[in-house]
């Protein structure tokens, strides 16, 4: 399986760096940022050819940012003419996870499935945490 991280700007590189940073280098893992002077298409077409490079993979899950997003919305255009399965909400916690599952012959809508409650429960409000301690 491969995994394509896509964000605004610098976002989606900073998370694979942290997450290289925790758990090692991740191979077949890419991340890609649409720039303030990009479009879409161009974003689109650094996923397309990073895709293309390599042994053929048929199994592609995307993690993006922010859902409706321009990187959500250049992912879900590419997804029209590739196979590709998609998770919007991206966090640090999420990228690891997929990560470390993404050898584990899983399919990418079952590593989905085991990633997007980790967004969920990421969130939390310390203070009342700390409020009930």
């Amino acid at each position: 399986m491969k995994i394509v991280l896509v964000s605004h700007n610098v976002l989606a590189a900073g998370l694979l760096a942290a997450a290289e940073m925790i758990g090692g280098e991740a191979e077949g893992v890419a991340a890609f940022g649409l720039m303030p002077e990009d479009d879409g298409e161009i974003l689109t077409n650094k996923v397309t050819e990073w895709l293309d490079e390599g042994e053929a993979d048929p199994e592609v899950l995307v993690l993006s940012d922010l859902y409706f997003g321009s990187p959500f919305n250049a992912m879900a255009a590419l997804s029209q003419s590739r196979e590709l399965y998609h998770v919007t909400g991206m966090n640090l916690a999420m990228v690891i996870e997929a990560i470390s599952l993404k050898d584990d012959g899983m399919s990418a809508k079952e590593v989905a499935e085991q990633i997007i409650p980790l967004g969920h429960d990421g969130i939390v409000d310390v203070n009342e945490v700390l409020a009930s301690m």
